[in-house]
């Protein structure tokens, strides 16, 4: 896990926590093509949270958004914020739409609006700018088999590769 190491240096980072994860696997996968991950647990949780680590909401289920009704989006995306807000004892703010840039539309967007995110993020590689609509912000992404130079590239330049 990166926290030790983002501790040690005293870097800041967010992480977005899919809402019924917590204390278990990833288990939206496609268990024929992906391994189980165990998710975070609350106690880690509340660890990063005292170090300074920022939290924010990738939804209840982890589903793609664009598939849900509209009582099954405000279950993902407004239900979601109140559990975790419940489970951290602070505001969550932020939300990252599972699935990335092609997954959500204007109904999503607003959803996230009126669920009273102040910022949401797609997968759009780079880094995010002021001038970028604050519900479709770029993200630098790292990734678990980047490289030390992937690593470097992403952070400097917003993308490792071309």
């Amino acid at each position: 896990m990166a926290f030790p190491l983002l501790k040690e240096f005293g870097a800041r980072a967010a992480v977005f926590l899919v809402a019924q994860g917590v204390d278990r696997d990833n288990f939206w996968r496609d268990a024929h093509a992906e391994p189980s991950v165990r998710m975070l647990t609350g106690s880690q949780i509340r660890e990063m949270q005292q170090e300074g680590i920022a939290f924010g909401c990738h939804g209840m289920t982890h589903r793609n958004l664009l598939r849900c009704n509209d009582a099954e989006l405000r279950y993902e995306v407004a239900d979601s914020k109140r559990r975790l807000e419940d489970r951290l004892g602070r505001s969550v703010d932020t939300f990252a739409y599972p699935f990335g840039a092609g997954a959500f539309d204007p109904r999503i967007r607003g959803a996230v609006v009126q669920a009273g995110y102040r910022l949401a993020f797609a997968i759009r590689q780079g880094k995010a700018h002021p001038s970028q609509d604050p519900f479709a912000l770029h993200r630098v992404l790292i990734r678990g088999d980047d490289t030390r130079l992937d690593f470097a590239l992403n952070v400097h330049r917003g993308k490792a590769r071309l």
